[in-house]
Parts: C-alpha cells; sequence; structure tokens
C-alpha cells in the first residue's frame, strides 16, 4: 500500500498556456514576446504585468474547437507568482495589415454574409467573406477592397440594385 507524501514543484521556471485560434496562429512564432498579467498579482502589492516570450507551438489543432495550446515562459518569475494562478495574456506576434469594417455593417441572408456597398450612386449588394473580429470590427477576406463605400446604417427598404443620395457626413 503507498501513500502521496507530498508534491515537489520547481517553481523557478513557469509557462502560461493559453489557447489560441487557428486564425491568429500564422502571426505568432516560437521567442515572440507576450505580456503576463497576474489577476491577484494586485492584492500581493505586486506589479501586474510581466514579459514572457512563446516557447511552444503545437503542429495541430483541437479538431473540435480548432485552436491549439500554446506555452508562453514568464522570465524571470515574478515573486510570489504561484503554480495554477489565472493570468491575462497579450500576445505580441507580427502584425499583418488587415481590411476591417464595422461590424454592423454585415448582413446575413440565406446565401450568406453580405454589405451594400454603393456604386455610382446604386447599391450593390456584394459577398464577402469574414475572418476576425475585434470588438466592433470584423475582418473582411473577399469582396470588399479598402476605399469601398459600404453602408453602415439605414438598411430599412435597402435592396440591390436601389439609387440612393450621398449625405455630406457620408462623403
Amino acid at each position: 500500500n503507498q501513500t502521496h507524501i507530498f508534491t515537489l514543484l520547481d517553481t523557478s521556471r513557469l509557462k502560461a498556456q493559453v489557447f489560441v485560434s487557428e486564425d491568429l496562429l500564422p502571426q505568432l512564432a516560437v521567442n515572440d514576446m507576450a505580456t503576463i498579467n497576474l489577476e491577484s498579482a494586485g492584492k500581493k502589492n505586486m506589479a501586474q504585468d510581466f514579459n514572457g516570450r512563446i516557447t511552444r507551438i503545437p503542429p495541430g489543432l483541437d479538431p473540435q474547437t480548432r485552436q491549439a495550446e500554446i506555452e508562453i515562459e514568464i522570465n524571470p518569475v515574478p515573486a510570489g507568482a504561484m503554480p495554477g494562478q489565472l493570468c491575462n495574456v497579450t500576445l505580441h506576434g507580427k502584425k499583418i495589415k488587415k481590411l476591417m469594417m464595422d461590424f454592423d455593417a454585415l448582413r446575413y441572408d440565406n446565401h450568406g454574409a453580405f454589405v451594400y456597398v454603393v456604386r455610382d450612386n446604386r447599391v450593390q449588394r456584394t459577398a464577402v467573406q469574414t475572418g476576425i473580429q475585434q470588438d466592433n470590427s470584423i475582418e473582411i477576406l473577399q469582396g470588399v477592397n479598402a476605399g469601398d463605400m459600404v453602408i453602415t446604417k439605414g438598411f430599412t427598404g435597402l435592396q440591390d440594385g436601389k439609387t440612393v443620395n450621398m449625405t455630406e457626413q457620408a462623403k
């Protein structure tokens, strides 16, 4: 009969394990920096933000969530930090220029996502393919280009081909 007497932990190195969407993975690489905020650190009168770096990005995704569990090492380990402690992580991967638009401009019907674009004072229903949503913006992967005039408000009675008059505010 064996009895568990104690558990030994090496706290000289701590890591944060973070689930990251497949959409964000191309922007990340091993050794990229991250900022770790230990949620309970403020209660211990410690500085809350600490530097870390990505040490592992697995080659595959969880097939159900389409996420990968990356590891971020916190170095040096902050005084008072403990294994299992909750944290918030800000990843500092490479910046990729994306076409973003107001999420409220996005419409859906049986054919999928679309927006209304104004061309020559006429409304044109334009199918779009979207990517990552960030706050009140959504990434546009296909369908519209930078500089296209997309309608963001006033959808009542709007339809493909309808003539519209532009206000000074919209120009």
